[in-house]
C-alpha cells in the first residue's frame, strides 16, 4: 500500500511511463498556512495503487518528473489546488493533463460534478464518503482513512478510458485538450499581486483613490503571509485592512489605534504598514484603479439575453453538454452589451466569421465553433432561429442575403 522507499517510486514510475498515464490525488491542509501543507500522494498506475507520505524523509523528485512530463498523462478530478502544490514546489507548469471533473461537463453529466458522482455515473459503482474533514496531518492514519485514500484513485484511470472514449464519440477530444491547457500554464498558479485587492470583503464604496491604497496594502499583507506561511487574513484581517484604508493613517504611532493589529505585528512591521499607505496616496490619479463598471442592460436587452440563455440551454441538452460549460449569464449579458453598444457589431471578423481580438470565451475556441458565432449571428441578424420539429434542437439557418 505504501511506496516506502525509492525502489518503490521508481517502480511505479516505469509502470506510469510504460502505460502512459498515472492517477492522482493529493490530501492536503491549508487553513492554517500560507503555502498548502501537503499530507499524502495517492498514485495508480496499470494495476498497482500506491500511497507516498511527503512528511516523511523520501524525495519526492521521481513522482515531480512524472508530474512535469509531457509524454505521461496525469489523470486527476477537479485538478488545480492538487497541481497547485507541485507548481509551486517545483517552479515548473504540470504537463498533459486530463481533468475527469472537465471531461465529465464536456459530454453532459453537469458542472463540477464531484468525483464520487463521476464514479458512479460512468462506472456504477458507489463510493462512500466517509474522510472529508479528516486532520490527513496526523500519524498514524487509520485503515480507513488509508482505504478511502486509495478510493481517490482507484477509479481515475477506468474514468479515463470511459471519458476519453466517449469524448472521442461525440468528437471532443480537442475540447477537452483546450480546456485542461490551462494547467500547463504558470502564471495559473501565481496570481497577479496587483488584483489581491479585489478579493477583500467590503470594499464597495472605495474610490480609486482608496482603491490604491489598498491595492498597496494587500500586495503588502501577501508578501507578509507568505514570509510567515499563514493565512492572509490570520496576517490582517480584511476588515482592518478596510479601516486602515478609510483613515489612511501615516504615522506608525497612529496604527496602535486600531484594534486587530498585533502588537508584534505592529513593532515588526509598522514601518511597512505605513510605507504602503504613503505609496497609494502618492499614486497618480490616472494609475488607481477603477472599479469595473457594471454593465446595465435595457429592458430590451435583457430580453435579448433570456433569448440568448434559452438558445443555448436548449442547444446544450441536445448536444450533451453542461450550458455552464459554454457561458454563464453574465457572459452573455456582456455579449448583448457589447453588441448593442458597438464593440462587436462592426468587428473584423476572421474567415469563419468569429469576431477577431475579443475577450469573449463564449466566441472563442471550441465554445464559438459549437454555439458562440451563431448566437452572435443571431444578434447581427445573420441567421434565423427556428426550432426542428424532428429533434426539438434549436437551428440556425442563414438569411436569405446574409
Amino acid at each position: 500500500m505504501y511506496l516506502r522507499t525509492e525502489r518503490d517510486l521508481a517502480r511505479i514510475a516505469d509502470t506510469a511511463r510504460r502505460e502512459g498515464r498515472l492517477g492522482l490525488d493529493v490530501e492536503f491542509i491549508r487553513e492554517r498556512t500560507y503555502f498548502p501543507q501537503l499530507a499524502l500522494i495517492q498514485l495508480s498506475a496499470g494495476s498497482e495503487l500506491g500511497l507516498l507520505d511527503p512528511t516523511s524523509d523520501l524525495s519526492l523528485a521521481a513522482i515531480e518528473d512524472l508530474i512535469v512530463d509531457p509524454s505521461v498523462c496525469k489523470v486527476l478530478h477537479a485538478a488545480a489546488q492538487d497541481l497547485e502544490i507541485f507548481a509551486a514546489r517545483t517552479g515548473t507548469p504540470p504537463r498533459n493533463i486530463f481533468d475527469t471533473q472537465i471531461a465529465a461537463a464536456l459530454v453532459g453529466m453537469g458542472h463540477q460534478l464531484p468525483y464520487s458522482g463521476v464514479v458512479s455515473r460512468v462506472l456504477g459503482i458507489a463510493i462512500e464518503k466517509g474522510e472529508s474533514f479528516t486532520d490527513w496531518l496526523r500519524r498514524p492514519l487509520s485503515a480507513e482513512q488509508e482505504r478511502y485514500a486509495l478510493e481517490d484513485v482507484r477509479h481515475l484511470l477506468p474514468l479515463h478510458d470511459r471519458l476519453a472514449e466517449h469524448l472521442q464519440a461525440l468528437g471532443r477530444t480537442a475540447w477537452i485538450q483546450e480546456e485542461c491547457r490551462h494547467y500547463e500554464e504558470l502564471r495559473f498558479y501565481q496570481p497577479d499581486p496587483r488584483a489581491l485587492h479585489w478579493k477583500v470583503r467590503r470594499t464597495g464604496a472605495l474610490d480609486p483613490r482608496r482603491l490604491a491604497i489598498l491595492e498597496e496594502l494587500a500586495i503588502w499583507r501577501d508578501r507578509e503571509a507568505r514570509a510567515v506561511d499563514r493565512p492572509r487574513r490570520n496576517v490582517l484581517s480584511d476588515e482592518i485592512l478596510v479601516e486602515l484604508v478609510r483613515f489612511a493613517p501615516e504615522r506608525e504611532e497612529d496604527l496602535s489605534r486600531f484594534r486587530g493589529i498585533p502588537g508584534g505585528l505592529l513593532r515588526r512591521s509598522g514601518a511597512e504598514l505605513v510605507a504602503a499607505i504613503r505609496r497609494g496616496k502618492s499614486r497618480p490619479d490616472k494609475d488607481c484603479p477603477r472599479p469595473e463598471a457594471r454593465q446595465r442592460l435595457e429592458p430590451a436587452e435583457a430580453l435579448a439575453a433570456d433569448f440568448l440563455d434559452a438558445c443555448m440551454r436548449a442547444y446544450c441538452h441536445s448536444a450533451q453538454i453542461a450550458p455552464a460549460m459554454i457561458a454563464s449569464r453574465s457572459d452573455l449579458e456582456a455579449l448583448v452589451w457589447e453588441f448593442r453598444h458597438g464593440v462587436l457589431a462592426n468587428a473584423p471578423t476572421d474567415s469563419d466569421g468569429a469576431a477577431a481580438a475579443l475577450e469573449l470565451a463564449v466566441l472563442g475556441g471550441w465554445r464559438g465553433d459549437l454555439i458562440g458565432k451563431s448566437l452572435l449571428a443571431v444578434l447581427r441578424g445573420e441567421v434565423r432561429v427556428y426550432l426542428d420539429p424532428s429533434g426539438g434542437l434549436p437551428r440556425f439557418e442563414p438569411r436569405a442575403g446574409s
